[in-house]
């Protein structure tokens, strides 16, 4: 594996369940994460009781220093906080005074500590790496010359031994990013307006355009994929996960109050079809995975009661 500079972008609004197993599996494999929490304050301005996160990052045993931990209230758009945090692990790579600080360091020791990042690694603090499978996405990333690398992600539902049918749920997220390139929604990469006019007009030639654009790849997916706990919990937590994420506004249209009381609380494994009205066949069932299957951190982590098969 060609040994590369990986910064860590990880998003974590009231994700106490999963911070923990998130940087666990990407520690050993990056030189810096930025971990980005609005604490007590959801993306449309609502404040309510935070829960433990920022303790638990606050708590993380980061020995080699790499965790920068940005509590920011005031961006109120997940988009903004991703490329506020590229932008600023470009100012700390680029600092620029006088050639001792006051501190006793010589600029080329807050340069060692902080050296140019080669790629940022996107990631939600619900979304779980193996570790085993991250060398091989890195030696990939590392050594081809792609812009954008997509992964693509396992979504669990209710419990973590049922995966939505991956047949039936092709989601993929952008990964692996070179500097440089900033997003524009989410997790979606800048691309020029003309390109997103062709969008509405031929959506499969628009998509080639982008690609071509963007200098983007999807991750082989016998190298890597990661396990996305987004619809992993009980009502409570599934309840207000949705109300709070920067979706909430399109699944409210979709008919999110009926779907949580007539799918989420009434699902079963055998139900078909299950995801919100305006795609109903997205997710056409689930398939069980084994305790025993998972990757080693998930199934050894302590997780709250039901949320996973002993």
């Amino acid at each position: 594996m060609k040994d590369i500079n990986l910064t860590a972008v990880v998003i974590a609004l009231r994700e106490q369940e999963f911070i923990d197993k998130c940087l666990r599996a990407i520690y050993p494999f990056v030189r810096r994460i930025y971990v980005i929490s609005n604490y007590d304050t959801d993306y449309y301005g609502n404040e309510g009781q935070p829960d433990q996160t920022i303790d638990i990052v606050l708590g993380f045993d980061d020995p080699e220093k790499k965790i920068i931990l940005l509590v920011n209230r005031r961006i109120l758009d997940e988009t903004i906080q991703r490329n506020w945090a590229m932008l600023s692990d470009k100012a700390l790579c680029n600092v620029s005074h006088r050639r001792f600080s006051p501190h006793g360091y010589t600029l080329k020791e807050i340069r060692d500590r902080s050296p140019q990042t080669d790629f940022f690694w996107i990631i939600d603090a619900d979304e779980i790496y193996d570790p085993q499978t991250i060398p091989g996405a890195i030696d990939f990333v590392s050594r081809t010359r792609w812009n954008c690398v997509l992964v693509r992600g396992h979504n669990f539902f209710k419990k973590w031994n049922y995966r939505i049918s991956l047949s039936s749920d092709q989601f993929w997220q952008i990964g692996f990013l070179r500097p440089g390139t900033f997003f524009y929604s989410r997790r979606r990469p800048y691309i020029p307006r003309p390109l997103g006019w062709i969008h509405y007009i031929n959506k499969s030639f628009a998509q080639r355009l982008i690609h071509i654009y963007c200098n983007e790849t999807k991750l082989p997916e016998n190298i890597a994929n990661f396990y996305h706990a987004s619809y992993v919990g009980d009502d409570e937590r599934i309840r207000k996960k949705l109300l709070s994420s920067s979706h909430a506004q399109e699944l409210a249209d979709q008919g999110l109050d009926e779907w949580f009381e007539k799918v989420w609380k009434q699902w079963h494994p055998e139900m078909e079809n299950f995801y919100f009205s305006g795609n109903a066949k997205a997710w056409s069932g689930v398939d069980y995975i084994s305790t025993s299957s998972l990757p080693l951190i998930i199934r050894d982590s302590s997780w709250p009661d039901g949320w996973i098969e002993k």
